[in-house]
């Protein structure tokens, strides 16, 4: 019973884990109004935040 136990708690974790971990950070959309402002708050162009981001990458 207790192998039966483990095995179901398992598999609870991994789909949990796959479920949600691939959509929590790369599945957020801005619209350009949106990246503006950041871009104005952080003081860099478009440009210099793609390149940064193709370095930290």
């Amino acid at each position: 019973m207790k192998k039966y136990f483990s095995f179901f708690m398992a598999l609870i974790v991994l789909f949990s884990l796959g479920t949600s971990g691939t959509k929590g950070f790369a599945a957020t959309k801005i619209n350009q109004d949106e990246l503006n402002a950041y871009l104005s708050e952080v003081r860099m162009t478009q440009e210099e935040l793609e390149e940064y981001l193709s370095f930290t990458t």
